[in-house]
């Protein structure tokens, strides 16, 4: 199993303000194949992005 952090942002058009969350890749392997992909966003970050305030 391996695993991986990076930032990804963007701008969320309907409010024109700025994302900027972690992201994690959780990837599990067998036999040199990936046999599953998990991404997990720090939501609350989006969530502050996207809100109507």
């Amino acid at each position: 199993m391996r695993n991986g952090l990076k930032p990804q942002g963007g701008i969320y058009k309907a409010t024109g303000r700025p994302i900027s969350a972690r992201v994690a890749h959780l990837w599990t392997l067998a036999d040199g194949k990936v046999t599953r992909f998990e991404p997990f966003v720090d939501s609350h970050t989006v969530q502050l992005a996207i809100a109507d305030q």
